[in-house]
């Protein structure tokens, strides 16, 4: 399983975010870790296919 946090540089909530999502995988007990993925770019955005 890949478990992937799309995130960009000044980005008020990605750590909250980050937080949340790890507080949740304990609690289901998955072992994964986060790949934590920058997108500098709208061109990035569009290949790992970030939400608008």
């Amino acid at each position: 399983m890949k478990i992937e946090l799309l995130w960009f540089d000044d980005c008020p909530n990605h750590e909250a975010a980050e937080q949340m999502l790890s507080d949740v995988l304990k609690e289901f007990v998955v072992s994964e870790p986060i790949q934590r993925t920058n997108v500098p770019d709208e061109a990035t955005g569009n290949l790992v296919t970030f939400p608008r």
